[in-house]
Formats: C-alpha cells, sequence, structure tokens
C-alpha cells in the first residue's frame, strides 16, 4: 500500500502513522470544551508576554496563543518511556526566563512509568524528559528559583512509606536531582513547593499530621515551621513585588480537604504574623492572583461567591458583580492576571476580561479538558460523557458540540465541585439518564431537572460504580462498585441491593436482561442466569490471575463472553458460557484492559495501557493495533472508558483526557487545524 505524499493526520506522531497499513486511523478530539484549571502557585495561568497563555486542565497541558481566544493541547513529548502521558498535576515557570516552564506528573501507581519531571524552553510547545524520580513517587508540584531558571524544586509523596514528603532539588535544569531538606518533619499530606520573589526563601505547605508552612533560607538546606501560621494551610502565594507579603489559604474544618471550607490570611512580615483579610465570604477562597501593572491590585476567586478584588494589597477586598452566577456556576476554582486581562475557571468554563473586570467573555474554544469518567449512547444515538469539576454530564447536539444537561444536578454539598463517576443512557427513552455522583442521580425529562434515585441502603457511591441498563429491556438497571450490587426494575427509579460482593464491571446479555457476567474485585468472574438473584463463580476464570474490569458478551453468540483484566494477561475467552476460558491475547500489547467494547458487525475493540487501541475481526483468535498515536499518549489514566458507537462500525470513542473518537475503516479526514505530515 502507498501513503500519500502529504496527509494531515490529527494527534499522531509519523512513527504511528508508518505503524502498518492497520494503524492508519483518524484520531481526533470531540469531548465538551469545558475543563477547570485547579489552583496552583505560581500561578493557575501561566503568561509568556500579552497573548501566550498556559494552563492545565484534566491532567493536561493547554496553550493560547492568543490570550485565550483559542486553545490547544499542548502534549508534544510530554509522555514517559513507555509513550505515555504523565497526568499533569503542576506546572512552574522560570520567573528570569518566562519561557522556560516545567511540568511534573504521574500517577504513582503499579502500571505507571510516566511520573517525573518535564522542562519546555519554548513555552510548552515540545517538552523534554528526565529520568523518573522513583516509582514509588507521586510528584505533587515544583518551583523555580526567581533567579536562576535552572535551579528548580520537586515536591513529591512516598505512597510506599506512609504518604511522607520528599523534596527534591536541580540546580542543572533538571538533568540531575538530589534530595534535599533533611530536617523537615515527616510530612504525611504534602500540597506545595513554593519560592517567593522577593527573597528567595523556599516555603513547604503540609496540611497532615505536622501541618503546617515550613520555611528554608539556605537554598532548601534546613527548613524551620512557621509558629503563627494559619492551622491546616493549603495554597500560598507570595506576593511577587511586595516583601514580606504573604497570602494563605487555611482550611476552616479538614473535614473538607480541598475545595471547600477556605479562608484566606495574609502575612506582611514573611510568616512571622497572620491576620485573616476582610470583605471575603467565609470558607470559599480557592485562588490568588496579583496585577503585574499594580501591586497592591489583588483578585481572589471565591468558589460559589465568585470573584473579588482589593486594591490596597489584599487587606480589603470587594465584590465584582459582573461576572454572573451562570458563569461561575459552582464555584470559580481559579483567577490570573495579565496587564488589563482577568481570567478565571470554574465549573462554569473559561472566561476573561479585557477591561479589568467590567465585562466577561467566554473562552472555551478548543479547551477540551474535562476529565472524562465514563461514556454512553442514548437510545437517540446521542454521546453521553461523564466528567468530574464541571456540570457533571454532557449530550452531544452535533460532532464535537454538547449541551450541559448535567448543569441542574443538584449538590448535596456545595464545598465540592461536581463529580460523575458514571453514566447510564436509557436503551428506550433518550430523556432518561442516570449518573452516579456521590448519591445516584436520574433525569426522565433530558436534564431538565434531576432527582435521587431511590438505592438501598444509601451507599456512597465511588470511582468503581458501573450503572448499566439492559440492552433489550429499558426497565433493567444494574449498580456494580466496591458495596455491593443493586437491581432496579423500574428503569433506575428504585435499587435493591442483592449483593454485598464488590464488583468490579458486569456485561448484560444482548437479548435477555437476566444473563450477567460480573467481575469481582477480589479476581476471577461471576454468572447470574437470574437477573442477579444468585451468582456463581466460573472456577475456570480463577485460573486466570486477574481483576476483569471490562466484559462482553458476544451480540453474535451470548456462550462467548471475553474479560478484560486491569493487569496481565489481558484478555480471556469462553466460548461455552462460562465453563471453560483461554487467554485471547495475541497481538496484544501493554498492562492492563482500560476498556473492551464490540461493533454492529461483530469487530472486538480493546484499549490497553501503554499499548493503544486493538481490534479483533475473529472473534480475539488474534488482534491488530489500529491506534498507537493518541490512544497510546493518554492510556496511562486510572481508569479508562470506551464505548463503540452502535451506528457506525468501526468508530470507538476513548474517554481520559476528554474524548478522542477513533475512525478504525476510511480515509483519514482533513482538518485545518492540525499540522501536516509530509513523507
Amino acid at each position: 500500500m502507498l501513503l500519500p505524499r502529504r496527509v494531515r493526520v490529527p494527534g499522531l506522531s509519523v512513527a504511528a502513522i508508518l505503524y502498518s497499513a492497520a494503524a492508519i486511523a483518524d484520531a481526533r478530539d470531540v469531548g465538551p470544551t469545558a475543563g477547570t484549571v485547579l489552583p496552583s502557585n505560581p500561578g493557575s495561568f501561566l503568561f509568556n508576554d500579552k497573548r501566550e497563555v498556559l494552563i492545565t486542565s484534566g491532567g493536561t497541558v493547554f496553550k493560547s496563543r492568543n490570550g485565550g481566544e483559542r486553545w490547544k493541547r499542548n502534549m508534544s513529548r510530554l509522555v514517559g518511556v513507555d509513550g505515555v502521558e504523565p497526568l499533569v498535576s503542576g506546572l512552574c515557570q522560570a520567573p528570569s526566563a518566562p519561557a522556560t516552564v516545567y511540568a511534573v506528573g504521574g500517577t504513582a501507581q503499579a502500571f505507571s512509568s510516566e511520573d517525573g519531571v518535564f522542562r519546555s524552553d519554548d513555552f510548552g510547545d515540545t517538552w523534554r524528559r528526565f529520568a523518573p524520580l522513583d516509582g514509588s513517587l507521586e510528584v505533587l508540584g515544583c518551583a523555580v528559583d526567581p533567579g536562576d531558571k535552572s535551579t528548580v524544586y520537586v515536591l513529591a509523596s512516598d505512597q510506599v512509606n506512609g504518604f511522607v514528603a520528599v523534596l527534591f532539588k536541580s540546580i542543572d535544569g533538571g538533568e540531575s536531582f538530589v534530595q534535599t531538606g533533611g530536617n523537615l518533619p515527616p510530612l504525611d499530606n504534602p500540597f506545595q513547593v513554593v519560592i517567593a520573589s522577593t527573597d528567595r526563601k523556599v516555603y513547604v505547605v503540609d496540611e497532615g499530621t505536622n501541618a503546617g508552612i515550613y520555611v528554608s533560607s539556605d537554598g532548601g538546606a534546613t527548613f524551620e515551621m512557621l509558629a503563627n501560621a494559619p492551622p491546616f494551610p493549603g495554597l500560598l502565594v507570595p506576593h511577587p513585588t511586595l516583601p514580606g507579603v504573604l497570602f494563605v489559604l487555611s482550611f476552616v474544618d479538614f473535614d473538607l480537604p480541598f475545595f471547600g471550607d477556605l479562608d484566606l490570611y495574609r502575612s506582611d512580615d514573611g510568616g512571622s504574623t497572620f491576620t485573616q483579610v476582610t470583605g471575603l465570604p467565609e470558607k470559599m477562597a480557592q485562588d490568588v492572583a496579583f496585577d503585574p501593572n499594580d501591586p497592591l491590585t489583588v483578585y481572589v476567586a471565591a468558589w460559589s461567591a465568585g470573584l473579588y478584588r482589593s486594591e490596597d494589597g489584599g487587606q480589603h477586598f470587594a465584590r465584582i458583580d459582573t461576572l454572573s452566577q451562570a458563569r461561575i456556576g459552582e464555584g470559580l476554582q481559579s483567577v490570573g492576571v495579565n496587564g488589563g486581562s482577568v481570567y478565571v475557571s470554574g465549573t462554569g468554563g473559561l472566561f476573561r476580561s479585557k477591561d479589568g473586570g467590567r465585562t466577561f467573555a467566554s473562552i472555551d474554544r478548543g479547551h477540551r479538558g474535562s476529565a472524562v469518567r465514563d461514556l454512553s449512547f442514548g437510545a437517540d444515538g446521542a454521546l453521553m460523557v461523564g466528567v468530574l469539576g464541571t456540570r457533571g454530564v454532557f449530550r452531544e447536539t452535533q460532532p464535537g458540540a454538547y449541551d450541559p444537561v448535567g448543569a441542574t444536578i443538584p449538590i448535596t454539598d456545595t464545598s465540592f465541585p461536581q463529580v460523575v463517576w458514571a453514566i447510564a443512557a436509557s436503551t428506550a427513552d433518550p430523556n432518561v439518564i442516570l449518573a452516579a455522583s456521590y448519591n445516584l442521580l436520574r433525569t426522565a425529562d433530558g436534564g431538565h431537572s434531576w432527582t435521587f434515585a431511590d438505592v438501598e441502603g444509601s451507599p456512597v457511591l465511588g470511582s468503581r460504580t458501573s450503572v448499566k441498563f439492559a440492552p433489550k429491556d429499558a426497565s433493567r438497571v444494574y449498580i456494580t462498585q466496591r458495596s455491593g450490587f443493586y437491581r432496579s426494575d423500574d428503569s433506575g427509579q428504585k435499587f435493591t441491593r442483592l449483593s454485598n460482593t464488590p464488583l468490579m464491571s458486569i456485561a448484560i446479555g444482548p437479548d435477555d436482561a437476566d444473563l450477567l457476567y460480573l467481575g469481582p474485585s477480589s479476581g476471577g468472574l461471576l454468572k447470574s442466569t437470574d437477573g442477579g438473584h444468585n451468582l456463581q463463580f466460573l472456577p475456570q476464570s480463577g485460573l486466570f490471575d486477574g481483576v476483569f474490569t471490562s466484559i462482553v458478551i458476544d451480540r453474535r453468540d451470548g456462550q462467548t463472553i471475553y474479560a478484560g483484566a486491569q493487569f496481565e494477561p489481558n484478555v480471556i475467552r469462553s466460548l461455552d458460557g462460562g465453563s471453560s476460558f483461554e487467554s485471547a491475547s495475541d497481538g496484544l500489547a501493554g498492562t492492563g484492559v482500560l476498556g473492551l467494547g464490540q461493533d454492529s458487525r461483530g469487530t472486538l475493540f480493546a484499549w490497553l495501557r501503554g499499548g493503544g487501541l486493538f481490534r479483533s475481526t475473529n472473534g480475539a483468535n488474534t488482534w491488530e493495533r489500529v491506534e498507537a498515536g493518541e490512544a497510546l499518549r493518554r492510556s496511562g489514566s486510572g481508569r479508562g472508558s470506551l464505548v463503540v458507537d452502535p451506528r457506525r462500525p468501526g468508530r470507538v470513542y476513548l474517554g481520559s483526557s476528554s474524548v478522542l473518537q477513533i475512525d478504525s475503516e476510511g480515509d483519514i479526514e482533513a482538518d485545518a487545524s492540525e499540522s501536516e505530515i509530509d513523507f
């Protein structure tokens, strides 16, 4: 097969295109233009000049070259040794060389090799990877010395030895790191490392047993605790030009440890004393930003209360009323200032004011930064997307365009952003949708209103929750999660608990709502032929050492079952309804299955962590890789989602950071927004 001389391939590397003829697939971002920028320091929004802006959202780096008018995903070469992108947990910029930016990230899990430190010297256009610090560390954040772009500190948490903080320092731009801060006490909930621009003091913040602010005046060699710091400090923000001025967000109630219950404190003497600032609503502060043109102008994002400004260096604040509640959404999480432009981000989206806060406009174009947790198709063929941190559930209205139908989901605790772990759309009524947040919610009018479903025992739902409608009986719905197994016979209004067995996955018979295969968290597979009332362990499945997080019943033969393991072996198959199993991984590569699916022609698809997207046209006898570009790079998440388009064979959607649409059949379509590759 001859390739055309010039092909436009969104998101694919040359290596991926040349993998084989089968590897030619069209991969493109089609997720909602949504996502939130989390508070950080030295800034939630990084600026290189008046036009260039850099952010992280959903663990991904985005860049704008025109002040936020349009955003582009900027992860070029920001991958680990296995070609997988890290979950970027923080960016830090060199004040003396604004184009130099460090990115840190990693999941600190057994399957992850993409943790570590990355550096860009062209403000995020390209990245260079350094050797991982340690596979047992979760890298949390970084800070660059104000006078030397090559001196960088990295804060990590030791996930093996009690989550204790480990502080590293590099004086050669990340080429090598040494551990420092040897006299720090065991900090078991480290939050942040930051450097004051005015005196180059290094601060480490911890929220755990030894909660406090620790400061070093000797380049991180030794630290002392600030005796009068607010309790349970969170984000520490030194003023960039006023010596000794520090702002600290403090958790008033540590039972709410992240998004809510934060008050703002200010110090004029480098942390010797602190006073709570006035004019802000209690328990609402999220982020602090300074106007580079006026050191006395300070902005605070105050969650559901909105945006506040001080004109006296942060001693008193007043609300900016021009940012509407609809744009604030559940709450603002971050703010940044660049000259006369003010940037804010929250569950309502990204907004910018070019006139100092008098008016705001949406700047979400191209910002597909939602952390996707689940995907589903409605009865009308519309793609449904469940996300974390912003408006919960989205319904695709046309290619790449969505309605936020989860914007009306009731929030039981306004201190937290909206969380949707799983979604399920009715197979008969496009207006019926179930969304698993901490509780299960249901809408029967397409998202105009939501009610709480009646689930026996009122379990608190979590990240491993799965909700499924039966394909041919929309009255039957099942929930699997760590606290057990539940069934509804009235389209999700009321659920009865059938078992306390912790479950990770479920497959429902294509034509029989009573036929179930389930994956318990202890490993192996269970089967039920009576709708879950009786569960039978399938002994042969236990011969394969795996927890099976994805199960498919073959739509052409109900006796054929495929199951994908969280770790190796990757896929097993039964041809006799679960009586016996065999390995079915010939041709697969990777360290675990993120998702399995089957299209209307019977083609199987498997998305593997560290492997990419594969397909089988012969019932899993053999597999071939169909996309080893974006599907590989985005396979590092602890949980991904795969769903096959029921109306278009060969089209697969992958959910991790944003939604990736992959067409494994047909020609690659042109996209003027992507670069051309010459052969």
